[in-house]
Parts: C-alpha cells; sequence; structure tokens
C-alpha cells in the first residue's frame, strides 16, 4: 500500500494516515498470535539459539534449503520439502513430495513451470513499462521473496547471508526462508500472470471482435486453463497434501 500511494503521489501524511491505519488493524487482528510470539522471543529468543536441536539441526536445515536457492528451483516453486522424508507405520522412509517430485521430472511439465513463472516476470516488466501503479506497488513484495528464496545465486545469496549474519534469532529465522516468502512470491507471481493473459485477451477481442469471431479466445482462454490443470495434476489426483501426512476425517 505504501508503494501505491508513493508511485500515485499521494501526499506523506495521506500516505502515513492510511498505512498506520492498515499496519494497526493488521496487528490488532493477528495480536493473539503475534504478542505471544513477541514476548517468546524478547524473552526467551537466545534460549532457541542455544537449544540443542538448533546446533543439530540448523546448519543442515539451512543448507536443505540453500540447495534449491537456484534460478531453475525458483521458477518452478520447488524447495526442501522434495528431499524431505516422513516414515510410514511399517517405518518406511517416503518422499514427502514423491509424487511432485515425479511429476516434475517430466521435461514437458517442467517446460510448462518455466514458461508460467517467465510468463509472469514478463508482466512485471510490462506493469513498469505501463506505469501500473496498483501492479508496480506488488513489485517490492516480489523483489524480497526473490531475495531470500535465491539464496544460492550470486548477488542474491551475499544479500541474504548479510541479513542472516545480521543477528542470531534472525539467522534462526531464516533458516527455512521458502516457508516464509513463498506465499508471497506465488501471490504476486499469479497477479502478474493474470496480467499478461488480460492483456492477451483484450488484444484478441480487438483483433476478432470486429468480425464477432471469439471462437480463438475461447481456445486462448480454455488451453490456459488446462495448462494450469496439467501443470498441478497431483493436486487433483489427492496429493495437494501428501497421503502420508494427511489426516483422514471420521466418518462419525
Amino acid at each position: 500500500i505504501a508503494s501505491f500511494y508513493i508511485l500515485k503521489r499521494h501526499s506523506v501524511e495521506n500516505l502515513l494516515h492510511r498505512s498506520l491505519i492498515l499496519v494497526g488493524l493488521t496487528l490488532l487482528i493477528n495480536s493473539f498470535w503475534i504478542l505471544p510470539n513477541l514476548y517468546y522471543g524478547i524473552n526467551y529468543g537466545a534460549d532457541v539459539i542455544s537449544s540443542k536441536i538448533n546446533r543439530l539441526f540448523t546448519k543442515e536445515a539451512f543448507y536443505f534449503n540453500k540447495k534449491y536457492g537456484n534460478l531453475s528451483n525458483f521458477l518452478l516453486l520447488k524447495n526442501f520439502l522434495f528431499d524431505w522424508s516422513v516414515f510410514n507405520n511399517s517405518k518406511e522412509a517416503h518422499g514427502l513430495l514423491s509424487e511432485w517430485a515425479k511429476h516434475l521430472s517430466n521435461p514437458l511439465i517442467r517446460i510448462l513451470g518455466y514458461l508460467f513463472s517467465t510468463i509472469s516476470i514478463v508482466g512485471i516488466i510490462v506493469a513498469i513499462r505501463k506505469k501500473s501503479a496498483l501492479l508496480v506497488s506488488f513489485v517490492p513484495i516480489f523483489f524480497i521473496s526473490t531475495v531470500f528464496l535465491l539464496s544460492n545465486t550470486p548477488i542474491f545469496s551475499q544479500i541474504f547471508d548479510l541479513v542472516r549474519a545480521s543477528n542470531k534469532l534472525i539467522g534462526e529465522l531464516l533458516r527455512f526462508p521458502f516457508t516464509k516468502f513463498s506465499i508471497y512470491l506465488v501471490f504476486t507471481l499469479s497477479i502478474y500472470f493474470a496480467y499478461i493473459n488480460q492483456l492477451v485477451i483484450e488484444k484478441l477481442i480487438k483483433i476478432f471482435g470486429k468480425f464477432k469471431d471469439y471462437s480463438v479466445i475461447s481456445v486462448y482462454f480454455y488451453s490456459v486453463i488446462i495448462l494450469i490443470l496439467i501443470y498441478s495434476a497431483p493436486s487433483f489426483r489427492g496429493n495437494f497434501i501428501s497421503p502420508i501426512v494427511r489426516v483422514n476425517i471420521p466418518n462419525q
């Protein structure tokens, strides 16, 4: 919102007033979990850093995450959970995202993933060139998410390491940056993906609308939907939540 008001050249007073109201309401609504965590972080944050699980697992967790901090995995939204295994009742290890790993091993599916992400990035460039204040206001969210998720990519990795090294507690919080920033990234990518498709459909309407022929527009629209369904097929085969960790709802 701050980015939007700056781009729209609103007065600083108006910007501060509206931003403070929004931030205040957000904090108030979420105070039921923010305040206990803030209290614990201030009073017992050092205990987390010196805990045994921290000494045993933090570095391993960080390198699990960093393995996927390159551009290829970023575009496919792959993360450390692809290496995560869970033991079943028979004490056999099963990959948490084994179905997704199998799905993305198909070169055609990976091409689809790269295509979708590239379209979203093109959407960012077009939004900036068109000076759309509303759309450009989401760019900082995309950029911040990108910095923390490309933790194994030159320049971005240096920024990420600098932030982690600034404070031990922050370093602990950022051992799994994907769980903190992936939702923001997907949110912004979705916006710019939809924006580009909106522009394409508007262009097709201008070209074919004069002939009252909307078949090409329909073909494009449904093709995009079908490609999205193909790319996310495991979600519709019962793997949106891994069966290993999914809890079945009792019949009674």
